[in-house]
């Protein structure tokens, strides 16, 4: 069922024409989003735009949320090099 969703949502849904309803239309935008160009241009469409948006903003809360967070965390350097013989990279 999911692989028919997601061949639905890329083929179709990703060019305005709907063909899925709307819970699956909401946990494939939600857990498989468009690119934002792509987001921009289908939040146009009425039906599309409360799923887009409802998307939009739980990204916007999820980036407050890493902010506030972010302090409490203890910085980390990075170290220089990474592997033991950068040679083969």
């Amino acid at each position: 069922m999911f692989a028919s969703d997601y061949s639905y949502w890329i083929l179709f849904e990703s060019s305005g024409k709907l063909r899925l309803n709307r819970v699956a239309r909401d946990i494939l935008n939600r857990y498989v989003p468009f690119s934002p160009q792509l987001r921009t241009e289908l939040q146009k469409h009425p039906i599309l735009k409360e799923s887009m948006d409802s998307f939009e903003a739980k990204k916007e809360d999820s980036f407050r949320e890493s902010k506030k967070i972010q302090p409490l965390l203890p910085s980390r350097k990075r170290s220089s090099g990474g592997f033991r013989n950068n040679s083969i990279f």
